[in-house]
């Protein structure tokens, strides 16, 4: 993601680190811990893993709902770009910056928005 908060509809907003977070969480820690605590309770005879396993399936997919609509948010968002790609009549491109040159080179990072951005 870039440099900006995803918004969702109902003002909550996340920053990138949150939602990378989250997404961690959903994608790797989530499944991981429903095939770890099935392993180990098959072997150590553990109670209720069908149930455990189940409501770990269930809450995974809820929050992978919640982070589906926090990445539209985020991707509908308009970018603020420092510049734009543009093709010279010969077929070149270059780099268009649209701030001042020092306010570009004291900035860690530039967007600048390519030929086929909306």
């Amino acid at each position: 993601m870039a440099d900006h908060t995803a918004v969702v509809k109902t003002g909550v907003s996340l920053s990138d680190r949150s939602y990378n977070l989250l997404r961690a969480i959903i994608e790797l820690l989530l499944p991981g811990a429903g095939t770890v605590y099935f392993g180990v309770a098959q072997i150590w005879g553990l109670p209720n893993a069908d149930k455990v396993v189940g409501t770990i399936a269930v809450i995974t997919i809820f929050l992978s709902l919640v982070l589906r609509t926090v990445r539209s948010a985020y991707n509908a968002k308009p970018t603020e770009y420092d510049g734009e790609v543009i093709q010279d009549e010969d077929g070149a491109y270059r780099l268009q910056p649209t701030i001042e040159a020092e306010e570009l080179i004291s900035k860690p990072q530039l967007i600048f928005k390519g030929l086929d951005s909306a």
